[in-house]
């Protein structure tokens, strides 16, 4: 898989990509809400557009609000009904309540287009008995009261995410079925004080979005350049082990809203190896019971030379798919005074901006941290494939009581040289001798360097092992219907043979074979399709092919005479033609007059006059 996109992102691809008037980078941006209310989910996300670029603001959903719920209600009503007015007891098994619900999916859509009462009428429905009713859309929609009310929740919600007011919103562009029911429509209208926009197609949006963002990845297609900036729509919170024991430290390392494809380094600093447990923060916004993301090690650490703690730099990322990981964790090592070793160091950083997320609390006797005063520190990386600054978060090991260190944001610019000269000022004795320069201070070199660390990770996903055996399995369960399709063309063939043979006996080939052998023929032929009914019914591909090729045997006689019979009269022809011709070029040869053929020899000829008369 080359990338992963949340639902909306790949509508609002194919929304912007093909607009020609949209404003300039340094102009103010379009403003555009979408809204996907589908089978079984309710999505709404609110995205700028400039040209050549989309940016999410914001999302919202509600995960068990669809079209199905909005059946569903149909469905138990007029299970109701149908079971007091015509006493069915058995509506509740699976064949009636399926078939109950595929007519209430046309009783919804019927509704959605008429506002007059809608007949339902079902055939057999249940003990053999023919059900029918009706329904309005006044009664619908009361029936549905509640499901309406849990609409406009997500609608607020991501408006009020966005920071941006109503009157921003330039346009609200739907998708999805259930957005066809105009109830729904009003309550979206209403939220966002305008008429809606379906120039999308409203049930393949998602699949054109998603075409197109594989066209854009795709190296074989070339495409209008389009950048996509999405954002992560559940905040992630990191845990560990403090040096208290007992305690847990913890924070928020990305917050609802952050970038996705973005780093951040945290510093801890230890003498061992320690774990760091990855968990969504609010578990209840999650569709998935389980709100664990993963565990890592980070392994092989060690303290330094005196015995304190080592700083450990981690660095976390979501992935361009929106998933958490730990990219890397490396050792920052001081080295002796003197010391020639080529080292890696961190470049300076410029501060960006900070927050209050609280970081690792390392106490106790066991790891001597650095004291409260000293500063946050703060590094930067390169990275080639962020557009984000990585974020800093340096985990220092105050007090108990002390303020928790800050995290800090670097950024990726840095004030320019000045690249004025000035002029030296003038004393009055321009005859004097110019002072000189003052020598170029030799750059420091490095006394740190940074040492790469395994690390271990489990999470939910399959491990690389399970995988290749799924794969592995996969490649044998492909290589069986293999076989069994090969079987089951064997079979055919011969079955095939069979019924197309016994025609052809009585008919086509019937003037080519004696009685006695149709008579023996035709009973080979019965012999044969009552095995394939009984012993035959599973055989492997070998025993088919077998017993076809004993059938050929008798029959390519059969059909042998029958193509010499047909083929005769124009082998006939042709031998007549190839004759006549031999005998005009004999004539020809013993015209001495006639040069054309007298350079073969009379031998030869006499062999062709030899055949020509037989």
């Amino acid at each position: 898989m080359t990338c992963s996109l949340s639902p909306l992102s790949p509508v609002a691809l194919a929304y912007g990509i093909y607009k020609q008037d949209l404003p300039a980078e340094n102009e103010k941006p379009r403003n555009v809400a979408f809204v996907d209310a589908g089978h079984t989910s309710l999505q709404v996300a609110i995205c700028s557009f400039q040209k050549g670029k989309l940016k999410v603001l914001s999302k919202a959903f509600d995960p068990e609000l669809g079209g199905r719920d909005f059946t569903q209600r149909l469905v138990t009503h007029f299970k109701q009904d149908f079971s007091k007015r015509y006493k069915l007891s058995s509506l509740d098994k699976p064949r009636p309540t399926l078939r109950l619900f595929n007519e209430c999916e046309k009783l919804k859509k019927n509704l959605s287009a008429n506002t007059t009462s809608i007949p339902i009428n079902i055939d057999c429905l249940a003990e053999d008995k023919d059900v029918s009713g009706h329904m309005k859309r006044e009664q619908f929609v009361e029936m549905c009261e509640d499901l309406l009310k849990r609409v406009r929740a997500p609608l607020e919600d991501a408006l009020a995410k966005s920071g941006l007011k109503v009157e921003d919103i330039e346009a609200v562009e739907v998708v999805g079925g259930s957005c066809r029911v105009p109830a729904i429509k009003d309550i979206i209208s209403d939220v966002f004080k305008r008429d809606l926009s379906t120039t999308l197609n409203m049930d393949e949006a998602v699949a054109r979005g998603c075409a197109l963002q594989c066209a854009m990845l795709s190296p074989t297609f070339k495409v209008r350049d389009f950048s996509i900036v999405d954002i992560q729509p559940y905040p992630i919170r990191l845990q560990w082990q403090t040096i208290m024991e007992g305690e847990d430290g913890e924070m928020v390392v990305f917050k609802e809203g952050d970038q996705i494809y973005h780093s951040k380094i945290l510093s801890f600093y230890r003498k061992s190896s320690f774990e760091l447990r990855a968990s969504y923060q609010l578990p209840s916004l999650l569709p998935y019971p389980s709100p664990h993301v993963g565990t890592f090690s980070v392994k092989d650490v060690k303290p330094t030379e005196s015995g304190e703690a080592s700083k450990i730099k981690v660095k976390v990322r979501l992935s361009i798919h929106g998933i958490f990981f730990v990219k890397s964790a490396s050792l920052i090592e001081k080295l002796p005074a003197g010391s020639e070793e080529a080292m890696e160091t961190d470049k300076p950083a410029t501060v960006a901006g900070n927050s209050t997320d609280s970081s690792d609390v390392s106490q106790g006797s066991e790891e001597q941290p650095p004291p409260p005063a000293a500063a946050p520190q703060t590094s930067q990386e390169e990275q080639p494939m962020d557009a984000a600054p990585v974020d800093q978060t340096d985990t220092n090991a105050p007090a108990s009581d002390g303020p928790p260190p800050e995290t800090q944001e670097s950024s990726d610019k840095t004030t320019p040289p000045d690249t004025q000269q000035q002029a030296p000022p003038t004393t009055g004795n321009e005859g004097a001798e110019p002072e000189k320069p003052p020598e170029a201070k030799k750059p420091k070199k490095p006394t740190v360097r940074s040492v790469d660390l395994p690390i271990a990770e489990v999470t939910t996903s399959l491990t690389k092992k399970e995988l290749d055996n799924m794969r592995e399995k996969e490649v044998q369960l492909n290589y069986q219907d293999e076989l069994e399709q090969q079987k089951k063309d064997a079979k055919n063939a011969v079955e095939e043979y069979v019924y197309d043979t016994r025609d052809k006996l009585s008919d086509a080939l019937s003037e080519f074979v004696t009685e006695k052998e149709k008579e023996g023929f035709l009973r080979e032929l019965t012999a044969t399709e009552d095995w394939l009914y009984d012993e035959g019914e599973d055989q492997s591909k070998k025993v088919y092919v077998k017993r076809l090729d004993e059938l050929k045997k008798t029959g390519n006689k059969v059909v042998t005479r029958e193509v010499e019979w047909r083929e005769r009269p124009r082998a006939f022809g042709e031998l007549a033609s190839t004759i006549i011709h031999f005998e005009k070029i004999l004539a020809e040869y013993k015209d001495e007059t006639n040069e054309t053929y007298r350079h073969i020899e009379e031998g030869e000829m006499k062999k062709s006059r030899g055949g020509s008369q037989h």
